[in-house]
Order: structure tokens, then C-alpha cells, then sequence
């Protein structure tokens, strides 16, 4: 898994970042959607490629990362940024409407956005 320094080295993937993008659940598929719904979930999976990062909270523990979205709807992990405050992690999941006792998947805010395009400036 790539490190905060190795993103900040990396223009090209810095490049395809997209700030505007937030975690979604995942597409559960039942086998017996209509075509038109295949064909808007589709859709709604190729506007979603690309890098995005969020914030997951599991067993109380909040962790940034940077995850990947492919065109089929799947993913991977690219990084985990352990640099970041707890605090600043703490404060987005509140402001999301959530705490550390629900796990979930929750965006970056823009003390965040901010905090990582300085870093990643640097």
C-alpha cells in the first residue's frame, strides 16, 4: 500500500484524485433487475471511476485512505494515510452525522481536503 509521500511523488496519480467523490455502498445486485436498472447501475458505476479518498471507522478506529474505483464497480486500497490528526478524522465522521461507535465508510471534509492538498503540495 502506497504512503502519503509516495502520493505526493506521484503527480500522475495526483492528478486523477477525485475531490468530489464519497464513499457509496456497494451495488447489491439481486439477478433480477430490469434493464433499464442495469443500465442505470452502469451508469452510475462508470461516473464513480476513478480515486477517491474517505474515512473508515471499524471497532471505534478511525483510518483515512485512498481507494480506487474501477469501471466493473470493484476497487482497491491505495493508500492509508496514518499522518493525518484523529482529531480532524473524529470531527469529519461528526460531521457526517456519525461517531466512532458506527462503523461505516464516511468523506473527507474540507479541513481534510485541505490538510491533504497542502501536504501533498509540499
Amino acid at each position: 500500500m502506497k504512503t502519503l509521500e509516495d502520493i505526493r511523488q506521484d503527480k500522475d496519480l495526483q492528478s486523477q484524485i477525485r475531490w468530489d467523490m464519497k464513499p457509496r455502498e456497494r451495488y447489491r445486485r439481486t439477478g433480477a433487475e430490469t434493464l433499464e436498472e442495469m443500465d442505470r447501475i452502469q451508469k452510475e458505476m462508470q461516473a464513480r471511476v476513478g480515486h477517491y479518498f474517505y474515512i473508515d471507522v471499524r471497532y471505534q478506529q478511525a483510518a483515512l485512505y485512498l481507494y480506487e474505483n474501477y469501471p466493473d464497480g470493484s476497487g482497491k486500497f491505495v493508500a492509508e494515510i496514518t499522518e493525518i490528526p484523529e482529531q480532524m478524522l473524529r470531527e469529519a465522521v461528526e460531521e457526517a452525522g456519525a461517531g466512532l461507535e458506527k462503523d461505516g465508510r464516511y468523506p473527507i471534509n474540507d479541513p481534510i481536503k485541505t490538510w491533504l492538498k497542502s501536504r501533498l503540495a509540499e
